[in-house]
């Protein structure tokens, strides 16, 4: 579900079911997806969300892929982990925990005017075996951090030791840090609206803990975030603060956040809001420099053979342009039939030109298909677009295998051949060099109304 179709379509049909009806079906068809590689390629191919390297960031010992996590509330049993960690977060909570499952008391609110989902009580408790097992089947590629529900030193310490292997943090209420402390980093949640939270944070960090994992209403979850950075300035601090739009995140960084949580947020804005995120914080980051378009360290960079392959898929079409101009049907062509130019002519006066018509739709297309490859070449692929680059080599390929329809009837075109032949090359070097970093031209921090538009 790219934003496009999710804003504009999927979106009011999914509040329509209710906030959790639509959670629980995404979260389905996600898991299904997940089970197979295929469907994890799908959901790269259609959202090309993973995080740049220059966002990687560090909580405690463990290096994250970037600053933005998922919380719990999207996906509490780690049904649809694998196609989660596909969506760019650095992190993805799971949970709460429990020895064994139990219902919680969550109720959504939808805020039919602005479109803003969110959630209030307490989550279902779900099963530690169930977890584990799930965990165990998944190929992630990103941490975990596992909440545990508040419990009993034995019960707390029996699912660590079933989940030990599988989580990058714990997450406990403050009264379970002592049983929590191992191995493992351990996060303490506090609420921002506590009038003890300070309090709490500092008795549990001297307790071991290693940072705490902040919850709560934006505005103050952000002040109370903003005074432990002064107090605690090298614990790990995230905080879930109801991130909607990369604004909200950016609040929340900016007042020393090592992590900003986004989970309904995901419901109310669409799939691309981690990914949006991570592109508002790079724009603001310095670009690396560019090799100069025409030194040899630019060959290094797949754009500059994608603009080769435009470059030649137009030259190409300026051939059968020149070709439908003049002879119309080459040697070869002759050679097939058993009969020359004249012949073919007299067999009907309207065959060459309607052979010629036929070359100059051909052009027509290779023309068109250059110059779009070449576009996405310099304004896309050079820029750091992943879906640019991904375009012209689905395209590309598909073209290259067109070439094999000659099989069906028996023709081969020695100059389709020539082309193929180089077109080929340019296509493989674009897809094993190295692609550019990204550079966003500017950072889209709100949802204006020009960018609801535009998914349009």
């Amino acid at each position: 579900m790219p934003d496009w179709s999710y804003r504009t379509v999927l979106r009011p049909l999914m509040l329509s079911l209710g906030p959790e009806r639509a959670r629980r079906l995404a979260v389905f068809t996600l898991g299904m997806l997940s089970r197979h590689r295929f469907g994890l390629a799908a959901i790269d191919f259609m959202g090309h969300m993973r995080a740049d390297s220059r966002l990687r960031t560090r909580v405690d010992s463990t290096e994250l892929a970037g600053p933005i996590a998922i919380g719990a509330l999207i996906d509490p049993a780690a049904e649809a982990l694998a196609a989660f960690s596909r969506f760019g977060a650095g992190l993805i909570e799971v949970g709460p925990v429990a020895e064994r499952a139990t219902e919680g008391t969550i109720a959504w609110k939808v805020d039919l005017k602005t479109g803003v989902v969110g959630a209030e009580g307490r989550l279902h408790n779900v099963g530690v075996a169930s977890v584990a097992e799930k965990m165990e089947k998944v190929s992630r590629s990103i941490p975990v951090c596992v909440r545990i529900a508040a419990g009993d030193t034995a019960s707390i310490r029996r699912i660590i030791g079933q989940l030990g292997r599988h989580a990058a943090f714990w997450s406990v209420e403050a009264g379970d840090v002592d049983a929590a402390l191992g191995d493992c980093p351990v996060l303490v949640r506090i609420r921002a609206d506590d009038a003890e939270a300070e309090n709490l944070a500092r008795t549990t960090m001297d307790a071991g803990a290693a940072g705490v994992w902040i919850h709560g209403e934006a505005a103050r979850a952000a002040a109370l975030t903003r005074s432990l950075r002064l107090t605690l300035p090298d614990r790990a601090i995230i905080v879930a603060g109801g991130v909607n739009e990369p604004h909200d995140a950016r609040q929340l960084l900016s007042a020393g956040a090592n992590v900003a949580v986004v989970d309904a947020g995901l419901i109310s804005s669409g799939p691309g809001l981690v990914k949006r995120c991570n592109e508002a914080l790079l724009a603001e980051m310095p670009v690396p420099a560019e090799p100069e378009p025409l030194s040899l360290d630019a060959a290094r960079r797949s754009w500059f053979w994608a603009l080769l392959l435009g470059t030649a898929m137009f030259g190409g079409g300026l051939l059968a342009l020149v070709i439908a101009s003049t002879r119309v049907v080459l040697p070869y062509d002759e050679s097939l039939c058993g009969m020359t130019r004249d012949q073919l002519a007299s067999i009907n006066p309207r065959l060459l030109p309607f052979m010629a018509h036929d070359r100059v739709s051909l052009a027509g297309t290779m023309l068109s298909v250059g110059l779009f490859y070449i576009a996405l070449a310099w304004f896309g692929i050079r820029r750091g677009a992943h879906w640019a680059q991904v375009t012209v080599i689905a395209s590309a390929t598909i073209g290259f295998f067109s070439f094999f329809l000659f099989l069906g009837f028996g023709y081969f075109d020695p100059f389709h051949a020539f082309v193929t032949a180089i077109l080929t090359q340019f296509t493989v070097l674009c897809m094993v060099t190295q692609p550019s970093p990204p550079q966003p031209l500017q950072p889209e921090w709100r949802e204006t109304a020009a960018w609801r538009r535009g998914q349009w």
